[in-house]
């Protein structure tokens, strides 16, 4: 390899485009940290490998600004994955809460110990009621939304510790669906090298392939 590839020297540029044109708000220490890591002369080798396998199948310079995207995303994902579960656990428990009341109110007012007279109280109760059934309704969707936002987000009991080996998992696996989305292929040889770049760790083409046919044996596949 020469001392500065042709990959890599579009890699570079891509990077410094992407930090350019997509980060006028700034970037966090960590996403700062992260550019430094791509660009570091320490990870030429996976920075020259990674572009190298998806020159092959980029369409537009384009492709390499959604890659970078996908890269901080996935990298984002692996790192607060778990945390944003715990976040939403007490929103679960409110909408709990806030439907028994709900329910609570309904029986009170439907239960037949309160009689009501004359046309203008009986249509208010019938509008409290329906009220009450929208709101009961509207706290079950919630409670739903939240009871499968793990599965959503693709995490099962592998991916949603925080050990090195999960986050490895969950960063392969929606990089993986980047790349079949962006280059219609999951370029396992890719993801590994970028991998290795972003998370400091080492992983082989063939733990990254394991890990996404895993996934998709067990009823998940990629880019649902």
């Amino acid at each position: 390899m020469s001392k500065q590839s042709n990959a890599r020297k579009e890699a570079l540029a891509a990077i410094e485009e992407f930090e350019r044109t997509r980060c006028h708000g700034g970037l966090s220490k960590g996403d700062s940290a992260l550019l430094n890591r791509l660009r570091s002369d320490y990870y030429r080798d996976e920075l020259d490998t990674a572009w190298k396998l998806i020159g092959k199948y980029r369409k537009s310079p384009e492709d390499d600004q959604l890659l970078i995207g996908c890269i901080f995303s996935a990298w984002h994902f692996a790192l607060e994955a778990p945390a944003m579960i715990d976040a939403y656990n007490p929103v679960t428990k409110d909408f709990r809460q806030l439907r028994q009341c709900a329910e609570r109110l309904r029986a009170f007012f439907v239960g037949g110990r309160i009689q009501f007279q004359g046309a203008q109280p009986t249509g208010q109760v019938e509008q409290l009621l329906q009220s009450l059934s929208w709101a009961i309704e509207t706290f079950d969707r919630g409670q739903c939304q939240l009871s499968t936002l793990p599965e959503r987000l693709g995490l099962n009991r592998k991916l949603d510790g925080s050990s090195v080996e999960a986050r490895r998992m969950r960063f392969t696996t929606k990089m993986c669906e980047a790349m079949r989305a962006i280059f219609r292929r999951p370029l396992y040889d890719a993801v590994a090298a970028l991998t290795n770049i972003v998370l400091e760790t080492e992983i082989t083409a063939d733990t990254v392939r394991g890990i996404t046919q895993a996934r998709v044996q067990r009823g998940a596949p990629l880019g649902s």
